[in-house]
């Protein structure tokens, strides 16, 4: 049920002990979803949510998108880039939707399309490659539906032979997106999102800038993504420290870096932090800011103040 409510609007303010929890208009996130289940505040969302109808025939599609190029809301790409990425599920063949789920990596897959597609944005990417960005970041991983689950989800410290095992889901995955007849660059995604600058990656150890450079885009989001999420065989990063290690590595480009810095937030609006003890609403985000509400009042915090904060280690697989 999360997977159908995120990235869907309030219609109506939440207010809880007088105090506006989100306002209307707010995407819905799973942070949000949980944090109502925990104050027993589930039945206010069934009232309040409506689906946001972007319908994305081709004759619409240029015009749309170009919204996501115009202005410095984060929050009004993230959104339409989530409704765009829905209505480009809907027209994959569900055995293809299935191995995502059976692969236990749906949420990380959602999110890896989401970044590598704002990042396409950011780099004045054409529109149909936005398109191939958010479907190729969903498909990513689809080759760990056909990894052993007992190998995936190992806790503790993967021996040689089992990571090797792990590391085949990536020609695993080309395999299957190539019997599905997908594109070159959608298989390309399934391939190659391990490969790494130094030529230390896999599966054929290649330069990583030989590649299209979304690629580089998906790599990158996929390290921030693992990092900064819970996983059974280690513990998360704040997303502000996996930016921090991101910016830290001699893998990225100072171009690169900037590219994803502009295109990633920390927080996207309706997600909570905490400043001097008090929880505070994400409103908005933009390149260089982030705008906090709070008993509705707005405060502007840069971005360099954000990545300073803790919003909350271990290898990624």
């Amino acid at each position: 049920m999360k997977y159908e409510r995120e990235g869907q609007i309030l219609t109506e303010d939440i207010i809880h002990g007088g105090v506006q929890l989100f306002k209307k208009g707010t995407v819905i996130t799973s942070s949000m979803l949980d944090l109502l289940q925990k104050l027993r505040l589930s039945d206010k969302i069934e009232n309040t949510y409506d689906r946001l109808e972007l319908s994305l025939c081709e004759g619409k599609k240029s015009q749309l998108l170009q919204d996501v190029l115009v202005g410095k809301s984060l929050g009004k790409r993230f959104l339409i880039l989530r409704n765009r990425l829905d209505t480009l599920i809907d027209k994959l063949p569900k055995e293809l939707f299935v191995k995502i789920k059976k692969s236990g990596a749906l949420s990380h897959s959602i999110s890896v399309a989401l970044y590598t597609a704002s990042m396409a944005v950011q780099a004045g990417l054409g529109l149909d490659m936005i398109d191939d960005c958010l479907v190729g970041g969903f498909l990513h991983d689809i080759g760990k539906s056909a990894v052993d689950p007992k190998v995936l989800n190992k806790e503790g410290f993967l021996t040689s032979e089992e990571f090797k095992k792990i590391s085949e889901h990536t020609t695993l995955g080309a395999g299957i997106l190539e019997r599905y007849n997908c594109s070159p660059f959608i298989v390309s995604c399934a391939l190659n999102h391990h490969e790494r600058e130094d030529c230390k990656g896999y599966p054929n150890g290649c330069k990583l800038s030989t590649l299209p450079i979304a690629i580089s885009f998906m790599h990158m989001v996929d390290i921030y993504d693992a990092i900064s999420s819970e996983r059974v065989y280690k513990h998360s990063l704040s997303r502000a420290s996996a930016q921090k290690y991101l910016m830290d590595t001699s893998q990225f480009s100072k171009e690169l870096i900037e590219t994803f810095l502009k295109a990633v937030p920390i927080l996207l609006p309706g997600e909570c932090t905490y400043v001097n003890s008090t929880q505070l609403v994400l409103e908005d985000v933009t390149y260089d800011e982030y705008i906090l509400q709070s008993n509705g009042t707005r405060i502007c915090l840069s971005s360099e103040v954000m990545r300073s904060k803790t919003i909350r280690g271990g290898a990624w697989r």
